[in-house]
């Protein structure tokens, strides 16, 4: 099994209450190297958060890109994270670059019943407890 394979338990739709509001996220099968995602904040009807994930081999290791925003409210946020471990149903990613104080500085899943997602840097964390969606 390939790395990005190893990254399938993310596959599938997701959705948890966050920020007052439904945080929906989907991921593809991984295929070609390369797994695809995509999230989205609802609240009140209306969507205030959007972002695009991508999963493929960097130099260094495997690398997810994110793309954060709403293209309406101009230039989406581009930030890249290094896969810095993945073992049975849990992968760790850590930035890549930028400033050294941006949020999340480390990103980490996991599959316990249902997806967690762990953000952490600054001091701070936030987790997103993920059900699939029905």
């Amino acid at each position: 099994m390939n790395e990005v394979e190893a990254l399938s338990f993310l596959a599938g739709d997701w959705v948890c209450e966050q920020h007052g509001g439904l945080f929906y996220e989907t991921w593809s099968e991984p295929e070609g190297g390369t797994l695809q995602g995509h999230g989205r904040l609802v609240v009140g009807g209306k969507t205030t958060f959007m972002e695009f994930l991508a999963v493929e081999p960097g130099e260094d290791g495997l690398v997810m890109h994110i793309l954060i925003g709403k293209p309406s409210r101009g230039t989406p946020r581009h930030a890249r994270f290094l896969l810095q471990s993945a073992a049975g149903r849990e992968a760790v990613f850590v930035r890549l670059g930028g400033d050294p104080d941006d949020f999340p500085a480390q990103i980490a899943y996991s599959d316990r019943g249902g997806l967690t997602c762990l953000l952490t840097g600054r001091g701070k964390e936030e987790t997103y407890a993920f059900r699939r969606c029905p």
